[in-house]
């Protein structure tokens, strides 16, 4: 859950962007970060993995005289190492698992999957009481793409969860975005003004 500050009134909440390489995670940031003006991203490189942060401060949210603060990470290449993708999903608030729609990288899009259930374990997390969403991207690669085929796949119940497919030109890539973050605002509980300390 965000950690919430009563006494600064601030919210501090971490997004990831996972799924397989190649999937848009980077495109999509990009165009997160030009929407909501976040500034430049942050990059670093672990061995032959990029990793890339944008950081956002909304003034007036979740409440009148709060502030929240957001940082979303994402990894664009081959992850050579399994603590690459923990440190993404350490403390993590939400989830956005991007994936292509090639038919053939359909067993790699369902064993990333199964990485970041496994991976969220480790820090005794379930998936279930996240919120994430899922996005399906490149749909005009594949064209008459059917998601709810990719979703029986993957094991998804219908309409279980959040799930959102877009092209690489023209769409609004930043859907989830809005869908993921307004379901870790609704759960944030903040103190009241008796309160006066750190939860």
């Amino acid at each position: 859950m965000a950690r919430v500050s009563g006494e600064h009134h601030q919210v501090q909440a971490k997004l990831a962007l996972m799924g397989p390489p190649g999937a848009g995670k980077q495109e999509i940031l990009r165009q997160l970060a030009k929407q909501q003006g976040s500034g430049p991203m942050h990059h670093r490189k672990v061995g032959e993995t990029n990793i890339y942060q944008a950081s956002w401060e909304w003034q007036g949210i979740p409440d009148a005289g709060w502030t929240t603060m957001l940082a979303a990470y994402t990894s664009v290449g081959e992850v050579e190492f399994n603590a690459i993708t923990e440190m993404l999903l350490d403390g993590v608030d939400g989830i956005i698992f991007v994936a292509p729609v090639d038919p053939a990288r359909a067993e790699e899009i369902k064993q990333c999957l199964q990485t970041l259930i496994f991976n969220l374990k480790r820090y005794d997390r379930d998936i279930a009481e996240i919120p994430v969403v899922f996005h399906y991207h490149r749909a005009e690669l594949l064209p008459g793409f059917d998601p709810v085929i990719l979703d029986r796949f993957l094991g998804l119940q219908e309409g279980a969860v959040p799930r959102f497919v877009t092209r690489s030109e023209g769409d609004d890539l930043t859907v989830s975005f809005a869908s993921v973050l307004g379901e870790i605002l609704k759960r944030i509980e903040l103190p009241s003004e008796s309160d006066g300390e750190e939860l």
